[in-house]
């Protein structure tokens, strides 16, 4: 019998399993999959590795967004390399640099905008106030969710170039201006705001280092192992019964809704309905040596496609790899010819758009390797890239509770609130809060 069993051994799963293993409980992570990481696996081709779900963080710095909760987990001590911007944003062929520190944001940016100057500084400060808020456990933050972003940045902003600079900074989210949330807005932007960084070494070092720790604090991870039926108290996979007192879900809940057994059809059938986010199309580029400068920031160009340098393992400045993402709402749903010439012209579309702001790059290009929605599906569970749609106009039913109607069976991952490092990292401590009690993870995160 186990204190808890986490499923899923992503960023979410992991953490969760830390903390608790951390305060003694003896936990089981279960894993489909043959290895940990979730979307931070990432892959390798010829040797040369590639990242898959994680591409730069923010809120890095001393005191910042996600730093202390990186440095509980002591993760703050692997190779971050700190970049120059938030953000390289190109509208129409002109190219914002987001500074980083909101002081410096709202001085920087007003550098291109300056009839903005004061709208800039209010924009900034409420971005600061949402963000500074992170470690209060307590607080509701409903009122924020039901808060419309489009409202937000109309009522803040009156340049509307500016507002276009200001939802196009990477694809972090899902731009809807009918739908998305004020808090998941500024939650997943003030970070970058913040700080910007990138990891020098496979994203999947993260999960490894998680994953070392759970097991040096008496924690057990099987991988390899699927789910098939949960009830109360109890976890099946093909051949094996494990027990345990609580059970704790990072897998996406319409996907666990088929395994749960003892709970109330309308519920189930509630969370299968509720809508998903879009995809992400990647194309993967290994690129010939000396023609493509290393940028040290991220680039996004038209809300179209999103940039990530990885850092060159040479000295000489020269990027090796980059990935280029672009969102999609539609894709083959097998993998037929159509699929594959899907991808091709993706990757064709992507690499030219990219070559607007980096000329040369189709010559640069010596391979190129792609995943779509269906690779995400294949390794997640999800083809969608953040989880459930959150929506203002219907926060009670898109935004959910970690608690399900089965008694200790539990929810945390990025369609339980906000999607991101930060995002899940805030749902393990939201659903270990209810388990534990608020002021017991309080203390031991030292709130």
């Amino acid at each position: 019998m186990y204190d808890a069993i986490v499923i899923g051994a992503g960023v979410s799963g992991l953490m969760c399993a830390n903390i608790m293993s951390r305060m003694g409980a003896h936990v089981l992570v279960l894993e489909k999959e043959p290895k940990t990481g979730g979307m931070l696996q990432g892959f390798s081709r010829g040797g040369t590795a590639f990242d898959t779900g994680l591409h730069y963080v923010g809120g890095l710095g001393p005191g910042e967004s996600l730093e202390w909760i990186f440095r509980y987990h002591n993760l703050t001590g692997l190779p971050w390399k700190k970049l120059d911007y938030g953000e390289e944003v190109i509208i129409n062929g002109k190219s914002y640099l987001i500074p980083c520190g909101y002081d410096n944001f709202a001085m920087g940016m007003a550098e291109y905008f300056p009839h903005q100057r004061e709208n800039l500084k209010r924009f900034a400060s409420e971005l600061k106030s949402v963000s500074g808020g992170i470690r209060d456990l307590e607080k509701d933050r409903l009122p924020l969710y039901e808060r419309s972003a489009a409202e937000f940045l109309s009522e803040t902003i009156s340049n509307e170039t500016l507002r276009k600079v200001l939802t196009s900074m990477g694809p972090r989210m899902e731009m809807r201006s009918e739908s998305l949330p004020f808090y998941e807005y500024a939650m997943i932007t003030a970070p970058f705001i913040e700080s910007a960084w990138r990891l020098d070494a496979p994203s999947h070092t993260i999960t490894d280092v998680l994953a070392k720790q759970v097991t040096e604090n008496g924690g057990e991870i099987k991988c390899g192992v699927g789910v098939d039926c949960i009830t109360q108290n109890e976890v099946r996979s093909k051949d094996q019964i494990f027990k345990a007192e609580e059970i704790i879900s990072s897998i996406p809940p319409a996907n666990m809704m088929p395994m749960v057994k003892q709970m109330r059809d309308i519920y189930k059938k509630r969370i299968v309905s509720l809508p998903q986010t879009g995809g992400m199309f990647t194309a993967y580029l290994l690129l010939s040596p000396g023609m493509i400068p290393y940028v040290n920031h991220n680039i996004s160009i038209d809300n179209k496609v999103f940039i990530h340098f990885n850092v060159p393992d040479n000295q000489q400045n020269w990027a090796t790899t980059l990935e280029i993402m672009m969102p999609v709402d539609e894709w083959p749903q097998t993998r037929s010819d159509d699929y594959f010439s899907w991808k091709a012209d993706l990757a064709g579309q992507a690499i030219a758009i990219a070559q607007t702001r980096l000329p040369g790059l189709s010559r640069a290009v010596k391979e190129i390797y792609t995943s779509s929605p269906l690779t995400w599906q294949r390794y997640t569970g999800s083809a969608s890239a953040f989880g459930i749609r959150k929506d203002y106009r219907s926060v009670l039913t898109t935004v959910l509770s970690p608690r399900t109607p089965l008694p200790h069976l539990w929810l945390i991952g990025q369609s339980i609130g906000l999607h991101g490092v930060l995002g899940v990292s805030m749902t393990v401590l939201n659903t270990l809060s209810q388990i534990y009690g608020l002021e017991t993870i309080r203390k031991e995160l030292s709130l």
